[in-house]
C-alpha cells in the first residue's frame, strides 16, 4: 500500500506470539522502516529487551552502540557500548531495544523505529538508526520514561554475509514474553 511520499507498507499486523518473522523481503527498495508499538503482557516486567534478528543470523554480526536514558525520578544515563552483551546477548545474537511490560502501569506504550539504509545492497555492509522510547504512568520513586539511540551496521565483519541483502527480519520477544493485545508492527520500504 503506497503511503504518498513514495514509501509503501510491506506488511503490518497485530503481535502476541513471542517471535514475528517477516521473510521474503521484496529486494526492490532502497531502504527500509519497521516500526513496533505496544508493550509486553507481562505484569511482573517493568521493561525488558525486544530483539530483532536479520536472515536468520545468530552469530555475533550485530554491532552498534548508543545511549538510553531514562526520564523522571530515578533518572538513569548509560552508554551502549558496542556489541554490547545488554542489547546484543538475547535471542542468541541480535540486535535489541527496550520494549515496557505492564508491571508500572496498565497500558504502556513503546515506541520501536527501526531505519535501516541500503538493505538489498549486496556489496557493502547495511547501516542503521534504531529509536526506541515508553512511558509509564509518572509515580514519584522511579523513572517516568524510557528513551534510547542506537546506530550500528550489519554485518560486521564477515565478507560472506555481504553477498545478499536483508530478506528476512525476525522480531524476538525477550524470554517467554508474550505481547499484549494491540500490540502492532508495519514494515515500510523506502524509494
Amino acid at each position: 500500500m503506497a503511503i504518498g511520499d513514495g514509501s509503501v507498507i510491506i506488511e503490518s499486523g497485530a503481535m502476541s506470539a513471542n517471535t514475528l518473522s517477516m521473510t521474503a523481503i521484496p529486494q526492490t527498495y532502497s531502504h527500509l522502516e519497521l516500526q513496533v508499538t505496544g508493550c509486553y503482557d507481562e505484569a511482573s516486567v517493568a521493561n525488558d529487551w525486544l530483539y530483532f534478528k536479520f536472515n536468520g543470523e545468530t552469530g555475533t554480526e550485530y554491532g552498534f552502540h548508543g545511549t538510553q536514558s531514562g526520564v523522571g525520578a530515578g533518572l538513569t544515563t548509560n552508554n551502549i557500548a558496542l556489541n554490547s552483551s545488554t542489547a546484543t546477548g538475547g535471542a542468541s545474537g541480535s540486535y535489541g531495544a527496550e520494549f515496557p511490560g505492564t508491571q508500572k502501569s496498565p497500558n504502556p506504550n513503546g515506541v520501536v523505529r527501526w531505519f535501516i539504509m541500503n538493505y538489498a545492497n549486496t556489496t557493502v555492509q547495511k547501516p542503521f538508526i534504531l529509536d526506541y522510547c515508553h512511558v509509564w504512568r509518572p509515580n514519584s520513586t522511579d523513572e517516568t520514561a524510557r528513551l534510547g539511540n542506537l546506530v550500528g551496521k550489519y554485518p560486521t565483519t564477515s565478507t560472506s554475509l555481504l553477498t545478499s541483502g536483508i530478506s528476512q527480519i525476525d522480531v524476538i520477544g525477550a524470554g517467554s514474553y508474550t505481547f499484549k493485545s494491540g500490540t502492532r508492527y508495519m514494515l515500510v520500504g523506502w524509494p
